[in-house]
């Protein structure tokens, strides 16, 4: 799958029909082609998504606001790639709660096909973890985020079950499970980004890991056992069962930071990508979080894990905000 990067006409056409849903009160509904700038955003291989900013002249001739009426925007497309079937209802359901409570940038538009939102800020990166407040920051957020409770169904948990068990029928996997294809990945940046699913990265060292322990070689190892071995473990270690982000990768964690009068820097983390957010085990998101801590890069970092101590930070400060509770898994 190619990523998209270029604008084209028909993406044009997408957003302007997009933007004649909106009410009239959203200074959005009445640009023209002419009013704003459209950069796609690189980040992720799956979501298209983009940044709509007004011209000058349109902001003095619609009379936007920065604060009241969003001159620049974010439009993300439901992707066409994805791992399981999404309820579209659910994920309104799940948009909205989030946004409402101020753990994402504040949702201004969500139907069954795209949401928009007020603009990002940068993306958190191996700076971020080397700051002992900023760690401690988004284990908070992560704990206010396992404490919503949006009105959906136990649906998504059984999908991502599903998914589990039936690995091999994922849209990548048919690569995936040839182990000369993941040589070339590990050995090629331009493939690295054009095949860049981190599953491939959890791939490649679980199956070392397994390779040992089963006295086997990376060559001749059936790669689904890794699947296998891995969901095993996950039921065994009975991780608390709570709402869950379920792509808690880097580029869905978003830094704003603001200097305050007093030279002081104020930092707010805001989170991003819910298509997979569900009911599940909490161990998902935090596995995802310390799969790339301190890492340089976020998919194919190779810096190890982190201490005892390390996590323990995190740990502490998730808890402090995270209340647990029980669901009956039917």
């Amino acid at each position: 799958m190619e990523k998209k990067i270029d604008i084209t006409e028909e993406d044009v056409d997408k957003l302007m029909k997009v933007f004649a849903e909106l009410n009239s009160t959203n200074v959005w509904s009445r640009v023209k082609r002419d009013d704003f700038t459209i950069r796609r955003f690189a980040m992720g291989y799956v979501n298209d998504i983009s940044c709509c900013v007004l011209t000058d002249q349109a902001r003095l001739r619609l009379g936007a606001t920065q604060n009241i009426d969003y001159p620049a925007i974010v439009v993300k497309f439901v992707p066409d790639v994805i791992f399981f079937s999404l309820n579209r209802i659910e994920t309104t359901a799940v948009n909205t709660t989030i946004s409402e409570n101020g753990l994402s940038p504040r949702l201004l538009y969500i139907n069954e096909n795209v949401a928009l939102m007020s603009t990002f800020s940068q993306n958190y990166n191996q700076d971020d973890d080397l700051n002992v407040e900023t760690v401690k920051k988004i284990a908070r957020v992560l704990g206010r985020f396992h404490s919503l409770k949006p009105p959906i169904s136990i649906d998504g948990f059984h999908a991502w079950n599903k998914m589990s068990d039936n690995i091999g029928e994922l849209p990548i996997s048919a690569n995936v499970f040839k182990n000369e294809f993941i040589e070339a990945i590990v050995a090629d940046d331009e493939l690295k980004d054009k095949y860049g699913w981190y599953n491939i990265r959890y791939i490649i060292i679980n199956s070392l890991i397994l390779s040992i322990a089963i006295g086997s070689t990376f060559d001749d190892l059936d790669l689904k056992q890794v699947f296998a071995a891995n969901k095993i473990k996950m039921e065994n270690v009975k991780s608390p069962f709570v709402f869950t982000h379920g792509d808690f990768n880097r580029g869905n964690r978003l830094v704003k930071k603001e200097t305050r009068s007093d030279g002081t820097i104020e930092t707010e983390i805001y989170l991003v990508d819910f298509d997979y957010s569900t009911y599940n085990y909490r161990g998902y998101d935090l596995g995802r979080y310390f799969s790339n801590y301190r890492h340089k890069e976020d998919m194919f970092g190779d810096e190890g894990f982190p201490t005892d101590d390390e996590m323990k930070l995190f740990l502490k400060n998730i808890d402090k905000n995270v209340l647990l509770y029980k669901v009956k898994v039917i």
